[in-house]
């Protein structure tokens, strides 16, 4: 292409200076040129958009560095206040700004005071002392890693890694075998390059950056062996509260919201008001101490080699905040597991994983997210909900992992006209505000359990990602598109579906609509059909996949879910003649009503009990959709609301 670009300029150059007579000859010539360079770097661009749709899922940054060099705007670190109270004091170059981020995120941290450590009431008479591992563990973590992923500060690349393992796959298993057996760490894997991240509130302020560490690939293979050791051992021992729903398997965002939503709605139908006060840590991950976590290992049965490498791994840590490719000092970090390190999760999993029994109102986490929620019938039972609050804070004094108050806050559920109290809970003095809707995981959860606010906020969504989609490429052929949609934009309308899918039509329509002017976008489908350009799609209407995604979570409450933290699907004790996974229906005879009648298991069971045995009784997850998917073959890209065409190509 190169080639060609050069010689159009050379006979456009070559026309402009011809003889008179010889203008048209070589005007003619340019032309020529012209169009055949104008074709290749058409046929390029399509080549190279088409390379990032199809790897869109597996390399998004591909995508959004494409996407940015089409926007106007730029994204990066904004510049930063000195000093907050001062509107005047920003710094522009990105050396302030790492100075200023690193000293943000180094205040958090807390200094745990000398003394006697407090020990966690629990013990176990099951030690988790050593731990084994070979090469072709060594060699299964390496290629499980995502190829993208940053180097750390020991310049290791993961393509580096993946491309000569097999000349490197003894010395690496090597190194990390003296590295876990002598309890110490190379310098390189105890430091830590922090990418700052955005989170909410004004750009201007480092305090609304997170601080996600870049650390040694070699180092996290080690990581995830200890992490999937130590987990069973939790799972065996069945250490991990009930109410935990992060990083466990088994139990998802999923798990803890339908679990959440049931318990709500069983007190709501009967005229119930639930209160739940939804609590936030300040800076969590920053701030666990390490003596405290290493005491609650050890309560848990963490010991040996094990306790002491997890040591080697908390401590003598240093990190440097790095801003477009300038680097503040170097600072210790005294507190806080690594936000981007493999074992940090569940490190701070089992760190709070004894909160839920200070109290004796009903909780549920997901690592650090916490919520405490119990039925008001009495001033009585605010009145427990506020020794429980008080509970709490006791608890984060002595751990040392304080609530961020302002943050926190109270949403009732029910009918305003059924709350016969008036109570206002306070954490340590500070009264929380009371809040009509709150994101909860991820998902608006309203004071009437409607999720209508929810579902305008997925459209949205949804719809400026396809706007993005649209504008960013030039050419979207039926396979570039579906690959992008299905990466890009469908996550966003199915997220967690099971908790708000809707049941009134216009919300039904309203989220059909995404998906309707999206397929509108790709080459030569505009005058078509939507079921005709489903059809070329190879896509299913959104309302069949939130159906197949209600039946895909009753099969794994049925066979893969942890039994002991989700709310018991009602199947039947005795065997069936259709399949062995039952559901006992529920009809309004019975007392149930209004939103519970739609929610997620009270929707399901006559949709899933019409299954055939091969679909029910499949053995796997996977093998489920796929016989779930061929059973439904013929009605998969039907959209059958009512006054269909109302919502379609006359809009």
């Amino acid at each position: 292409m190169q080639q060609a670009i050069r010689t159009k300029h050379r006979l456009h150059a070559k026309w402009i200076q011809a003889e008179p007579e010889e203008k048209e000859k070589e005007r003619l010539l340019y032309v020529r040129a012209r169009n055949r360079a104008k074709s290749l770097l058409r046929k390029t661009k399509m080549m190279f958009e088409k390379n990032i749709s199809d790897n869109a899922k597996s390399n998004p940054k591909k995508f959004w560095s494409y996407v940015r060099s089409k926007m106007k705007t730029r994204a990066g670190i904004a510049p930063l206040l000195r000093n907050p109270n001062v509107p005047s004091s920003l710094c522009f170059t990105d050396q302030e700004k790492a100075r200023i981020l690193q000293e943000q995120f180094c205040s958090v941290f807390v200094n745990e005071p000398n003394g006697n450590v407090p020990v966690l009431n629990l013990q176990t008479n099951v030690l988790m002392e050593e731990v084994t591992f070979d090469e072709n563990d060594v060699k299964s973590e390496i290629n499980s890693i995502n190829k993208n992923k940053s180097s750390g500060p020991d310049d290791i690349d993961i393509k580096m890694l993946h491309e000569l393992l097999d000349n490197m796959l003894i010395p690496i298993t090597r190194i990390l075998q003296m590295s876990f057996n002598s309890g110490t760490l190379p310098k390189d894997w105890l430091d830590a390059i922090v990418t700052p991240v955005f989170k909410k509130g004004s750009h201007n302020k480092a305090e609304n950056y997170r601080p996600i560490s870049l650390t040694s690939i070699v180092c996290k293979v080690l990581e995830s062996i200890l992490k999937k050791k130590i987990v069973k051992h939790f799972v065996d021992q069945s250490l991990f509260a009930k109410e935990q729903h992060g990083f466990i398997s088994g139990r998802s965002t999923t798990t803890q919201l339908l679990k959440f939503i049931d318990d709500c709605l069983q007190s709501y139908v009967l005229g119930g008001v639930i209160d739940a006060i939804y609590l936030d840590f300040a800076k969590a991950f920053d701030t666990v101490p390490h003596k405290r976590l290493i005491s609650k290992l050890e309560a848990y049965g963490i010991n040996g080699k094990v306790l002491a490498w997890i040591k080697g791994f908390l401590n003598n840590r240093t990190q440097r905040v790095r801003v477009n490719g300038e680097y503040s000092n170097s600072s210790n970090v005294i507190s806080g597991i690594p936000q981007g390190s493999v074992l940090g999760p569940i490190l701070f999993v089992i760190y709070i994983n004894d909160l839920p029994r200070e109290i004796k109102s009903r909780s549920l986490l997901f690592a650090d997210d916490t919520k405490i929620y119990r039925l008001i019938k009495s001033i009585a039972d605010s009145n427990q909900l506020q020794k429980d609050l008080d509970c709490l804070v006791e608890w984060s004094k002595k751990w040392l992992l304080a609530f961020n108050e302002s943050k926190c806050h109270v949403l009732s559920i029910g009918d305003t006209e059924n709350i016969v109290h008036a109570h206002y809970y306070k954490m340590d003095g500070v009264l929380l505000e009371h809040v009509f809707e709150e994101k909860d995981l991820g998902v608006i959860v309203d004071h009437q359990l409607t999720f209508a606010d929810h579902i305008m906020s997925k459209i949205k969504k949804g719809n400026a990602m396809a706007g993005l989609i649209r504008r960013s490429f030039t050419y979207l052929d039926p396979i570039s598109f579906k690959k992008l949609y299905v990466a890009l934009v469908r996550p966003h309308l199915e997220y967690c579906q099971p908790v708000w899918s809707p049941h009134l039509r216009k919300y039904i329509a309203a989220i059909e609509k995404v998906q309707m002017r999206a397929t509108k976008s790709v080459n030569g489908f505009q005058n078509l059909t939507y079921e005709e350009r489903l059809r070329r799609l190879n896509l299913p209407t959104l309302h069949h996949r939130r159906k197949r995604g209600d039946l895909i979570e009753v099969y794994k409450h049925a066979t893969t879910y942890d039994k002991a933290a989700v709310s018991p699907m009602p199947f039947l004790d005795r065997p069936s003649r259709k399949h062995r996974y039952q559901l006992r229906r529920i009809d309004p005879g019975d007392g149930v009503r209004g939103k519970r009648r739609n929610s997620f298991y009270y929707r399901t069971p006559a949709l899933w009990n019409n299954l055939p045995r091969e679909v029910a009784e499949a053995e796997t997850v996977n093998s489920f959709k796929e016989k779930l998917d061929e059973h439904w073959q013929d009605d998969r890209n039907r959209f059958t609301i009512e006054n269909e065409q109302e919502y379609d190509e006359q809009e």
